[in-house]
């Protein structure tokens, strides 16, 4: 496990935007880029947004016009993080388990899952059939109850201290 997620995006997009175009964003904002233009993939199917922030050399504030291909470079240093993750979770992986992952694939789940075009990403890069779960916002809590509802399953899992 990693703890890349929805903030690290989020941090990422925000240090991007005062690195690279002297714009001070909130958060916020950030999340808003994230969710409205955020990719995967930042050469393909390139859209834009505008948003507000403050001029690092003025402090002034005004609105920019930011691009996804801006936002997906920002992202992707959190994208290779979790590429190097899987590789090293399959290099970890048993055999008898590998082979079940090459014939169903990876399936992705929370919130992360929504970043346009992970998909394709992840199976290009990794080179394994990459599904996203039907409903990734909820995945984690279901197989979280399910897992908590079965007590020799959650006893399976469970990590030695």
């Amino acid at each position: 496990a990693i703890r890349i997620g929805g903030n690290k995006f989020d941090e990422a997009i925000v240090d991007y935007m005062k690195n690279k175009k002297n714009f001070i964003i909130t958060e916020a904002t950030a999340e808003q880029l994230k969710i409205q233009i955020g990719t995967a993939v930042p050469k393909k199917d390139i859209r834009s947004h505008e948003i507000s922030g403050r001029d690092t050399s003025t402090g002034l504030t005004h609105s920019l016009e930011v691009t996804s291909e801006e936002v997906g470079n920002a992202m992707d240093g959190c994208m290779r993080d979790i590429i190097n993750a899987i590789h090293l979770a399959l290099e970890n992986t048993p055999p008898e388990l590998i082979s079940d992952i090459i014939d169903s694939g990876i399936m992705l789940a929370g919130g992360g899952a929504l970043v346009r075009g992970i998909d394709s990403r992840l199976q290009s890069e990794i080179r394994l059939p990459v599904k996203i779960s039907k409903n990734p916002l909820l995945a984690i809590a279901v197989g979280g109850e399910m897992v908590l509802s079965d007590p020799d399953l959650l006893a399976k899992i469970q990590l030695e201290s």
